[in-house]
């Protein structure tokens, strides 16, 4: 992790908390540029583009951060919500679903028994 990416990377997370969302899009995309092998400046930037409501680019934010940890589960589980976001939930929740065998948690696994009850699949719906 280089430090000029760090400051920068910083410097957006300041920018999220202040609600400064356009500048702190420019701080991360900054951090990515000197170091683009930082799952969480891509998880960052997914969560801007998300709050943007910007999901399509949020997807690729939270795909790229999927790939450079693949057992991160805030990163699967934020793969997943993008392509819920963009009505796309046949695709999203496996994705949530490897989330919650890296983390599994009471709420999540009642939000994914629920998700598959909905859709009809009560085999999963019971599962979980």
């Amino acid at each position: 992790m280089s430090a000029a990416a760090k400051k920068h990377y910083e410097a957006g997370l300041k920018l999220i908390k202040s609600g400064k969302l356009d500048l702190a899009e420019a701080e991360i995309a900054e951090a990515i540029g000197l170091d683009e092998q930082q799952a969480e400046y891509w998880l960052k930037l997914g969560y801007i583009w998300t709050k943007q409501a910007r999901h399509a680019e949020a997807k690729d934010a939270h795909q790229m951060a999927a790939t450079l940890a693949p057992a991160n589960s805030e990163a699967l589980l934020n793969l997943g919500l993008s392509f819920i976001h963009l009505g796309e939930p046949d695709a999203g929740l496996p994705w949530i679903e490897k989330s919650f065998m890296a983390n599994p948690t009471k709420k999540m696994a009642e939000d994914l028994g629920d998700a598959f009850a909905t859709r009809g699949d009560y085999r999963l719906a019971a599962y979980y």
